[in-house]
This record gives structure tokens, sequence and C-alpha cells, in this order.
């Protein structure tokens, strides 16, 4: 367990105001629970597009899940989520070879979070069969991440990473990170993972890591040098999001005490002290994302570090929530859609639970 890192000042930038009460989170994540049911269509799917929609009824599955909700029960969120396993489980959404990110075009983005969902649902189905079926079909979204792995880069700093195609010939942080928490949580439901697996992924992660930066880049080829200034407020906002997943990523694959996870700690923490702006349109910022990997990436270290992303989460989502219970706000808002904000906001909020297994990286 690291140890509190000492933080710079920051001189310029004000600490932002306390966190709502705990009572008020709660309030809104039953409202965002209820805003991702009154979402469902005739199918099962919980999307408000016609795009991505296996990724995204998984996502406000795990969302629902985070929650504390159970499709054991009998409650409309319950209920809801019955059919939302049984939309992903239709046969069309999953290929033959085991991908999910082909029927909805959501690449291995969707892929990931699919195969996640589906690693989360283990044990908790009352029907044997229907058990086994999300026993088969997550072990093989686990077994094509792997093998996705496998594919041949145009670099040797690009291997061990994946990218938006299976084939893919370069690598980038952000799909990596999905990818790590999925087979994170298929180790979790007993899929076997060789260690050489995470050794690669780690590798990449540090072939994108600017030490002289303290930051994760998005891609080997785009992080900052020894020979650029350092980093003005833009420039952190621009790699804080990276440096999370990055920070995430190697505490996945065993990697809690690399020098690089003590650096980019330090980096998030300082960060966070001072909650960058949330809301900000430009599309580098990613305010759903951010937040939500910035609260994976801290959670079960220093009850501090626990608390600073956190409460990061908490002053940033509850009081952007709207009056029917979502989230809908700046690049991710215009560009994704209300069911994607609520449940990354969701997940960040229902972190310190610890009701999933991506809440419960060493």
């Amino acid at each position: 367990m690291l140890a509190l890192l000492a933080l710079p000042t920051g001189a310029a930038r004000a600490p932002k105001p306390a966190a709502p009460s705990p009572e008020r989170v709660e309030s809104a994540v039953q409202a965002g629970s209820a805003f991702l049911v009154s979402q469902q269509q005739a199918t099962g799917a919980i999307a408000d597009a016609a795009r991505l929609q296996t990724a995204l009824t998984s996502l406000a599955g795990l969302a629902l899940l985070g929650a504390g909700h159970s499709p054991l029960n009998k409650s409309p969120e319950g209920v809801a989520l019955r059919r939302a396993i049984l939309f992903v489980l239709r046969t069309d959404r999953q290929t033959a070879d085991g991908y999910f990110g082909a029927a909805d075009a959501s690449v291995m983005y969707g892929h990931a979070v699919t195969t996640l969902f589906l690693c989360e649902l283990l044990w908790r189905s009352a029907d044997p069969e229907q058990e086994e079926l999300i026993r088969r079909k997550a072990a093989a979204g686990c077994n094509f991440i792997l093998g996705a792995q496998g594919a041949a880069k145009s670099t040797r700093r690009d291997t061990g990473g994946w990218r938006y195609k299976p084939d893919a010939r370069d690598s980038d942080m952000s799909v990596t990170a999905w990818q790590l928490l999925a087979l994170h949580a298929g180790v979790k439901a007993d899929f076997s993972m060789s260690p050489r697996n995470g050794q690669a992924a780690a590798q990449y992660l540090k072939n994108a890591f600017a030490a002289e930066h303290g930051v994760f880049a998005y891609q080997v080829r785009a992080k900052p040098t020894a020979d650029d200034k350092p980093l003005q407020p833009e420039g952190r906002h621009k790699y804080f999001s990276t440096t999370a997943m990055g920070l995430l990523g190697l505490r996945i694959c065993g990697q809690s005490r690399a020098p690089e996870t003590a650096v980019a700690t330090n980096f998030l923490l300082n960060e966070l002290r001072f909650d960058p702006p949330g809301d900000d349109k430009a599309p580098s910022t990613w305010m759903f994302h951010r937040l939500f990997f910035s609260t994976l990436a801290l959670n079960n270290f220093t009850e501090t570090q626990v608390s600073l992303a956190g409460q990061a989460a908490e002053r940033n989502f509850v009081g952007g929530q709207a009056a029917d219970g979502s989230w809908n706000s700046g690049y991710e808002g215009r560009n994704i859609g209300r069911v994607y904000c609520t449940s990354l906001a969701l997940l960040s909020l229902e972190a310190k639970h610890q009701r999933l297994a991506i809440f419960t990286v060493p």
C-alpha cells in the first residue's frame, strides 16, 4: 500500500468546497438508477440511441449492480436487470469467436464493457442454465481479449496493449484500461490468465509513461518528452484521464509498487486536491470517463486517497444531476448520450461500497 506522497502546493488554484452529504449522494444514486430503468426499450436494451446498444446496456447494468440492485429482486431495477441480461445474452450480440463489439459497432470498448458485465453477473442468477450461458459467454469474451492482445503491432512499444479493432497494429491507453478491467473481473470469476499477459500489458503501460512529467499518455508516440516545458493547466487536464487509466492498469497487473505507480499517484492526488474544472467542453477533458477512472485508480489505497477521489466525483456529479436523474453534460453528453454519462457517474459514486470486482483492485 502506497503512503500518501508529498504534494506540490498548486498555489494558483484554490481548493474546492466540501463534498455533498452521504444522504444527498445516495439520493442521487437512487434517482440515477431510476433514470436508467426509464430508458429500457422493448428489446430489453438500456440505451438512448440506436448505436452501441450492447455496450450501453452492459454499462447501465454495471451501474445498477454497483448501486446494490440484483436481478433476483422484484424491484423495477431488478426487473430491468433481468431484461437487460436477456438482451445481452441474445445470440446476435456475440460472434462465434466471442466478440461483442461487432453487432452494435462498439468495437473493443464495447466488447470489454460487455465482458465485464457478464463476469460481474456470475453467481447472481437463480437459473442454472442461464448461469452456465453467462459463464460461457464471459469466458469467450475474456479469451477474445487475450487473443487480441497478441495482434501484430507496427512498433514493439505498442505490444501488450489494445486498440479499437481486435487486429489493430497500434495500442492506446483507454482501450487497454477497459480490457484490463474486464480481465480483472474475469480472474475474480475464476477464469485463468497467464502471468505473461499481465507482464506484457504492464510493459505497454510503462512504455506510455512520461517520467519527467509523471503522466501516462494516450499513446506511446504522443507522450510528452524531457524537452517539453512543465505541463500547464490544460496539459494537466489532458493527461489526468490517461494517467488514472495507466495507474489502474498497473495495479491490475500487480505493479502497485512500481516507480511509475508512485509518481502517477502523486500527480493525480495533486490534481484532485484542487479538482480541475469538470464540465469542460474540450474533447480532451472527458469528465465522466476521467472521474470514473480516477475513482477506481485510487480505490483501496489510503483513506485520504480514496476520499479525495470519491469527493471529486461527488462534487462534480451530485450538483450537476438533471431533474430526471440523468447526467448529460459536456463533450460526452453531446456525443455519446445520457445513458453513458449517467452510468459512469453512478459507478463513480458507488465505488466506496465495493459491490463490484472492479472496485476491489489490489
